[in-house]
């Protein structure tokens, strides 16, 4: 079970990682400065913080969940990088103690501020990745973003059930952590365009309808309701598939 998980779990990392390149392929449209590179590398630090949230739950990552983070974080490391800001800002130095391995053993001083650090983080690489999404689906007219809450459910899931199979509490955890990092910042973002893509050259009329669109669109379809309950949705046949095969 445990083999057959971590490829499944790869496979749907892998397939992200391809749905995520067709979206830049779609703004660089309008966008030409876009670098997929780039624009993947902020997903991936994203995805770590994702798996921090979610393994708050049980207060640990087991051996084969930090091979996954270590596979995600081989070209950036969102942790690391937290320690190092922390540092420079003149924080205690044993911070740098602090590893994917022991993170939840640390004194809790030293755990809420890598915390809150991640946290802010991760604000500017979902920024980033949600507004060129919203970008992509104003172009081509095909909902990139329910694509993304169902793949991301999927990676959630299992690497959920990497050790032990998976435990709702910690799923849930994960799903939270994307609502509060993914769902509801696409939501706020989509109302500003015009600042994220102040320095690009972008037509200020497309930027406009796009604007309009997406708060025409929250406003009569309640938006992030709709992502809510698909989300639900997702969770709950992973349970039952799981539940029918036992």
């Amino acid at each position: 079970m445990s083999a057959d998980t971590k490829e499944k779990l790869n496979k749907k990392y892998a397939k992200l990682i391809k749905f995520l390149a067709q979206i830049c392929d779609v703004a660089r449209g309008v966008d030409s400065e876009l670098n997929a590179d780039e624009y993947l590398l902020n997903f991936d630090m994203l995805l770590q913080s994702l798996l921090f949230h979610q393994s708050k739950s049980n207060k640990a990552i087991y051996p084969k969940e930090q091979d996954f983070i270590d596979q995600v974080a081989q070209k950036a490391d969102i942790l690391n990088i937290a320690k190092t800001q922390l540092v420079n800002d003149g924080e205690s130095q044993a911070i740098e103690q602090a590893e994917w391995n022991n993170i939840f053993d640390c004194p809790k001083e030293v755990f809420e501020k890598i915390d809150g650090k991640i946290q802010e983080l991760t604000k500017d690489y979902t920024r980033r990745m949600v507004t060129y999404v919203a970008l992509a689906e104003y172009l081509d007219g095909k909902n990139y973003f329910f694509k993304l809450n169902d793949e991301t459910v999927d990676l959630l899931y299992y690497y959920a059930k990497l050790e032990n199979g998976a435990d709702e509490n910690e799923v849930q955890q994960g799903i939270l952590g994307y609502v509060k990092f993914v769902a509801n910042y696409y939501v706020g973002v989509m109302s500003n365009m015009e600042e994220f893509f102040a320095d690009k050259n972008i037509k200020t009329e497309l930027l406009g309808s796009l604007r309009k669109e997406y708060k025409e669109n929250k406003r009569s379809n309640r938006f992030l309701e709709r992502h809510l309950k698909k989300i639900k949705e997702r969770l709950s046949s992973h349970y039952k598939r799981d539940k029918d095969n036992n």
